[in-house]
């Protein structure tokens, strides 16, 4: 079969912690169809990893064409590749400018692009004074991505099964705060990038990194995305050359 390649959106903390080598899992909600029942249970095919069925009961697996109703994983399967999509400056055709930090220049097209992400606030207002083009992250052409991940693996869980390890593979990360006057740890886990602590924060870190993951969920999702425990695709990945 194949290898296909589809977008995948990133925010700016976990597109930092991918650079860095130090994010290779990204988990995101299973959405099924206007016509399936949310309150289902999943069960992964080990002859098409890039699905589930929807069963309505326990886990279980069950044959290919069966009558139940499959929910494809929109982030493909074993080596399909991703793209990031990411917010950019562009520059228009024949921009005169070739000194921008971060830029690359891409398919011979002559055009450069800066990364959001891997700017300062500085660095943004210089290139708005520059005449770059804003483009949302929504709105990045392929030609213009500057990471590409190759599968390696897609799961299928409940968001709280995460554990300790897991969150790490997610992008969370420990600084040693120091101790209490009592001689316990400070809490030193975050999945921010920068760690509070790198940004003179250290109050803003959490007991362990499973704790930190369940905080960015809920920053992304919704206060209540946490606890209602649903059904993610664990999208397990490697960074490639494009």
């Amino acid at each position: 079969m194949t290898a296909k390649s589809r977008p995948i959106l990133f925010g700016a903390p976990m597109l930092r912690a991918i650079i860095a080598g130090e994010k290779t899992v990204t988990r995101r909600l299973v959405k099924p169809t206007a016509g399936q029942r949310r309150s289902i249970a999943t069960a992964l095919l080990a002859s098409s990893p890039a699905a589930v069925m929807c069963t309505g009961g326990g886990q279980m697996e069950y044959p290919r064409g069966g009558p139940l109703a499959w929910i494809r994983c929109p982030y493909g399967a074993k080596g399909d590749r991703l793209w990031a999509r990411e917010t950019a400056f562009i520059a228009p055709p024949n921009f005169g400018d070739s000194d921008l930090e971060n830029c690359v220049d891409t398919e011979g097209r002559g055009r450069m692009v800066d990364y959001a992400a891997s700017m300062d606030a500085d660095s943004v207002r210089c290139a708005l004074d520059s005449g770059l083009c804003v483009t949302t992250a929504i709105h990045m052409p392929r030609w213009a991505s500057r990471l590409t991940l190759e599968v390696v693996s897609v799961g299928c869980e409940r968001v709280k099964e995460i554990t300790d390890a897991g969150a790490v593979a997610e992008g969370a990360s420990f600084r040693d705060v120091g101790s209490d006057h009592d001689g316990a740890k400070r809490p030193g886990w975050s999945m921010k990038r920068p760690h509070p602590v790198d940004a003179g924060d250290p109050g803003d870190c959490l007991g362990t990194a499973r704790f930190a993951f369940g905080s960015l969920w809920k920053e992304i999702n919704g206060d209540g995305a946490w606890d209602a425990n649903p059904h993610v695709w664990v999208v397990e990945f490697k960074r490639v050359e494009a």
